[in-house]
């Protein structure tokens, strides 16, 4: 999601974005060992707040 797009104080020009995704983190083999089955859940939010300056 697009969340603001201006000029900034020295002149470039800056845009923001936010998102989200959940993913299973078994899909990606991520599983250490026994304990992290049972203290961590498979299921994680990764949330992106991103913002971009152009160049000129």
């Amino acid at each position: 999601m697009l969340t603001g797009a201006e000029n900034d104080p020295r002149g470039g020009f800056r845009v923001g974005f936010k998102g989200g995704i959940t993913i299973n983190r078994n899909d990606w083999g991520v599983n250490w060992n026994a304990a992290s089955r049972i203290l961590v859940s498979p299921k994680v939010t990764l949330e992106l707040d991103i913002a971009a300056i152009r160049r000129t």
